[in-house]
C-alpha cells in the first residue's frame, strides 16, 4: 500500500507537470496501474474469502464504521444505516481535580473543541485514545486502540517516532517539535512526556495542529469577531483587555 501511494503522488505530480512528457506518463501510470490490479487480485482472491471465513457479520459492521468518519476516496460512501450508533457519553463526574470536576461527556467534547488532534500512547507503548475535533489533520480509526505504537506509523517516520518515546521513558527528554507541509498546510507536531509527581513515566502524548491561519496573523485583534457560515466576518463592537 505504502508503494502504491509513492506512486499515486508521483503520478499527480506528473500529469500536473507540463514538462512531463508523454512517454513519462506513460511509464508512471503503467507502474501505478500494475501495482493498483496486484493489489485488488490479492485482495479478491486471498484476504477477503481468507477474511470472510473467520469473520462474523457484526465484525464487518464495526470495520465500516471504523472507516466511516474518514470516508472513501474512489467509491460512494456506503448507506449510513449500516453503520451503527456510537454510545453516548456519560453525564457522571467521572474526573475530580483539585480545579474542578469533569463528566465524561464534557470531556469528550472539550477534546472535539481542541483545534488540535491527539493521541496518547501509555507506559507499555500501546495507544490507548485520540481526540476526534471536526476537521483531524491525520486519520485515526478506533481500530488502532491498544495497538502497539510501531504498528500505527509508516515505516518512514517509526523509527523516528520510537527513538522520541524512549527518551521520553529514560528521562533524557520531555518534548520534541517537528512542523511539515501536508496537503498543502503548514502542520505542527509535538511530542510531550507524561510523568508522575515522581517522575515516573506514564506515556507519550502527540499533538498536531494546523498552523496556516497562525503564520499569517499580524497586529493585534481586540474587537470580539464572529465567523459566518459563509466565512464573512463581522466584527462585534467589544474590546478584550
Amino acid at each position: 500500500h505504502d508503494e502504491i501511494r509513492r506512486r499515486l503522488k508521483q503520478a499527480r505530480q506528473c500529469l500536473n507537470d507540463p514538462a512531463c512528457t508523454v512517454q513519462e506518463r506513460r511509464a508512471i501510470l503503467g507502474k501505478l496501474l500494475f501495482g493498483l490490479h496486484g493489489m485488488v487480485f490479492k485482495e479478491e482472491l486471498i484476504l477477503l474469502p481468507e477474511a470472510s471465513a473467520v469473520l462474523e457479520p457484526a465484525e464487518w459492521d464495526e470495520m465500516l464504521r471504523q472507516c466511516t468518519p474518514d470516508l472513501f476516496p474512489y467509491i460512494d460512501n456506503p448507506p449510513q444505516s449500516v453503520v451503527a450508533d456510537e454510545p453516548l457519553a456519560s453525564e457522571e463526574v467521572v474526573l475530580q481535580t483539585a480545579t474542578g470536576s469533569l463528566t465524561a461527556a464534557q470531556i469528550e467534547q472539550i477534546f472535539a473543541a481542541l483545534p488540535v488532534d491527539m493521541t496518547l500512547v501509555d507506559g507499555q507503548d500501546r495507544v490507548r485514545f485520540f481526540s476526534r475535533p471536526k476537521e483531524r489533520i491525520f486519520p485515526r480509526s478506533p481500530a488502532i486502540i491498544g495497538r502497539q505504537v510501531a504498528h500505527c506509523h509508516p515505516p518512514q517516520s517509526v523509527d523516528k517516532v520510537l527513538a522520541i518515546i524512549e527518551a521520553f521513558r529514560q528521562g533524557r527528554e520531555n518534548q520534541a517539535t517537528f512542523w511539515i507541509r501536508h496537503r498543502g498546510r503548514f502542520i505542527l507536531i509535538q511530542y510531550f512526556a507524561l510523568r508522575r509527581r515522581d517522575g515516573t513515566y506514564l506515556g507519550t502524548l502527540e499533538v498536531s495542529q494546523d498552523i496556516t491561519g497562525l503564520r499569517q496573523l499580524e497586529g493585534e485583534r481586540r474587537l470580539l469577531a464572529w465567523q459566518d457560515e459563509e466565512t464573512n466576518t463581522k466584527e462585534v463592537q467589544h474590546e478584550h483587555t
